[in-house]
């Protein structure tokens, strides 16, 4: 129900910029300029507007923008997340995992300062994860025997909507919905070369928000 009401807010701000197109003409161009041309390199901060149940929606992505022209731009986003934690005097974590969603946008008129958008994006993504103990135990490819934390391969896309808001000719905040399929491949369990969890793959449909912080150069 969460994701449902911020979806509909995320539609209803992107709407709201494409309803207010009409006002650019109409206006004058006291602020003509702010948005994005061809050219123009943005740098984001994204962030989740809700915690997803997949573990995809939680980490903030840094993602860079190269605008072909006012109407097309290409994206590259990336997120690195690092684990070494001491759980306990005899237990240590490690995971790394990343992801990378390179894609594109597509801007519609909008006005001088409100930017919507349509566009798609191609994900993929992995995961390694181990635990130490001192007795000379370890588990590889998750945190605990019975699978915690596992590590995994992801690979999917999807399309993306979205609106920026241009506050100042370098600064906007915006905000962006997207749909996309995943295929995940879960990493074997395994103790002392034993398979204690074999590999297994799975598919899922994920709905996300963002709120977005950028910069334009």
């Amino acid at each position: 129900m969460r994701k449902t009401c911020l979806s509909m807010l995320a539609f209803l701000f992107i709407a709201l910029g494409a309803y207010a197109q009409g006002d650019a003409t109409t206006s004058g161009s006291s602020s003509a300029g702010t948005k994005s041309d061809g050219g123009d390199v943005t740098i984001e901060i994204v962030g989740s507007l809700f915690q997803g149940n997949s573990g995809l929606s939680g980490p903030a992505f840094v993602r860079g923008r190269y605008f072909l022209s006012e109407g097309m731009a290409v994206r590259l986003g990336a997120r690195l997340s690092v684990t070494d934690e001491q759980v306990t005097p005899q237990e240590v974590r490690n995971a790394i995992e990343f992801e990378v969603r390179p894609g594109f946008e597509y801007h519609f008129a909008g006005t001088s300062k409100v930017s919507p958008y349509v566009g798609g994006v191609v994900a993929f993504g992995m995961r390694n994860a181990s635990a130490e103990f001192f007795d000379d135990f370890a588990i590889d490819g998750a945190f605990t025997q019975g699978g915690a934390g596992r590590g995994f391969m992801r690979l999917g896309g999807g399309a993306v909507i979205g609106a920026d808001y241009h506050i100042t000719p370098g600064f906007f905040i915006g905000l962006e919905t997207s749909l996309l399929y995943f295929r995940n491949t879960d990493a074997d369990v395994v103790v002392g070369g034993e398979t204690l969890i074999g590999s297994r793959a799975s598919n899922r449909f994920d709905l996300q928000s963002f709120l977005k912080l950028g910069f334009k150069f």
